[in-house]
């Protein structure tokens, strides 16, 4: 319960910190610094850095602040519709084509069944 207000009131923190732009463009750059150094060391991401890393890795670096610093923008939770959080949950997950298993990585593995053939007689 305690830990719960705590997390409530960091991100109300948060939020409202976020909420200008200067702040937002200072940690933008921040960000896109550490996640090119982290690349450069060979160090990895956490899952979320990885995310942004991935979805930004293509453009070019002042495209990839301004795409980051309106990732950072608070937006209200409620104004995000369903469809829209189930439809980028499903852009992170891999299709697993090309891989051996043909199988999407997290799925539980399928058990594989092998017959045999009959032998001529």
């Amino acid at each position: 319960m305690v830990r719960e207000r705590f997390r409530r009131g960091r991100d109300r923190l948060w939020r409202r910190i976020l909420s200008i732009g200067a702040v937002r463009r200072w940690y933008a750059r921040r960000l896109v610094k550490y996640i090119d150094k982290s690349k450069e060391k060979r160090r990895g991401l956490s899952g979320d850095l990885a995310k942004v890393d991935g979805m930004t890795r293509a453009m070019p670096k002042a495209e990839r602040l301004k795409t980051i610093e309106k990732m950072l923008e608070p937006v209200e939770e409620e104004r995000l519709s369903r469809e829209l959080r189930r439809a980028a949950a499903r852009q992170g997950r891999a299709s697993g084509h090309g891989t051996a298993s043909k199988r999407r990585p997290g799925m539980p593995p399928t058990r594989v069944v092998y017959q045999r053939g009959k032998r001529p007689r």
